[in-house]
């Protein structure tokens, strides 16, 4: 079974469209083509600024429809609050690297941190 998108992406006159999808890439390929929807063709380039995945059809056109009818502000927010969700799990993923790169030498406390 396939998941399925809801995505958001900037036209290049500053609104926001939401739509639909199995293929991220392939949708966004396809706006920027001229043969995605209507409302874009004349809008190009567009830029995806937001993914939500879903495990059917059904459940990601209520979340597509439930989008649509917010005020662009509040699409933003989404937008904002997926982009600091995605920047702190970037952090905890370096300092868990960090963290995992190094690890403290009690033998010798002139050496400090002794790679591995």
């Amino acid at each position: 079974m396939n998941k399925w998108f809801v995505y958001i992406v900037q036209c290049s006159d500053g609104t926001l469209y939401t739509g639909i999808t199995t293929d991220v890439e392939k949708r966004i390929a396809k706006h920027n083509s001229g043969k995605g929807a209507k409302y874009t063709r004349t809008r190009l380039p567009v830029v995806c600024l937001y993914t939500q995945e879903f495990e059917n059809k059904s459940l990601a056109s209520k979340e597509e429809w439930r989008i649509k009818q917010l005020k662009k502000s509040e699409k933003e927010n989404i937008i904002n609050e997926q982009e600091q969700q995605e920047n702190y799990m970037l952090e905890e993923d370096w300092r868990k690297r960090m963290n995992n790169m190094y690890t403290y030498d009690d033998d010798s406390f002139c050496d400090g941190f002794t790679k591995y």
